[in-house]
């Protein structure tokens, strides 16, 4: 949804997604898609032509839990059971947890209609996480005096930049990607958090369409398991 009025302007951002696959190799439905995420930016267009001061917000969590499907061993049978797969998951993810929050002030810088960037020298926000057990896993401080209890959120302030860009091709084929980097003031030593969106769309025929879309985050506090990606 886009406003504009004056010098006034503003664009929401609503993604839902949801969706499952089936595969024969394991007798359960597994999740391939699952996102919330809402974005709110506004600007007010200042002397210099396509520069505008902005403010903005974005929110991002999932429906649902996710699930790391590790092969069970089945007793005495030749294939692994429906609940063996059940058994054997492990947790990795669900409902605000995590949850990111960020909200900035900066400049938009929008030279062309498909392309846009802002740039927020003073941003804040909060990462949550609802499930006590993933908690240590997405970089939760511990509770004062305990060894073992860790906080159910983390304020940030730093910086975000966010670039946006899209195209459509002769009305049949289109790509959008949006890419954030968010510094965090309070752990200078620490790396930028990155999320980049891909999003290609490709009409072949009048009632078929192509479809292909990729979410990715870096986030250097979440733990990663060594047997995962080959360190902590």
């Amino acid at each position: 949804r886009d406003y504009a009025k004056g010098k006034l302007i503003g664009t929401n951002h609503l993604v839902l997604d949801y969706g499952f696959l089936y595969s024969a190799d394991k007798p359960i439905l597994q999740k391939n898609k699952d996102r919330i995420y809402f974005e709110s930016k506004w600007g007010y267009e200042t002397p210099v032509k396509h520069l505008a001061y902005s403010a903005s917000f974005d929110f991002r969590t999932q429906f649902d839990n996710n699930y790391d499907y590790k092969t069970p061993a089945a007793d005495g049978q030749d294939e692994p059971t429906k609940q063996d797969w059940l058994d054997a998951r492990k947790l990795k993810s669900g409902l605000f947890a995590p949850a990111y929050i960020n909200v900035g002030v900066g400049v938009l810088w929008t030279p062309k209609p498909w392309f846009s960037l802002s740039v927020a020298p003073v941003s804040g926000g909060a990462v949550i996480v609802s499930i006590p057990e993933l908690r240590k896993t997405y970089g939760m401080d511990l509770v004062e005096g305990s060894t073992d209890e860790y906080r159910n959120h983390r304020m940030e302030f730093g910086a975000q930049l966010k670039l946006d860009m899209s195209w459509v091709i002769n009305g049949n084929f289109s790509y959008a990607t949006q890419a954030t980097l968010f510094y965090n003031y309070l752990t200078p030593k620490v790396e930028p958090r990155i999320t980049w969106d891909n999003k290609i769309s490709w009409k072949v025929a009048r009632f078929f369409a192509i479809n292909l879309s990729t979410y990715m985050i870096y986030d250097p506090l979440v733990l990663v398991k060594a047997s995962q990606a080959g360190g902590p």
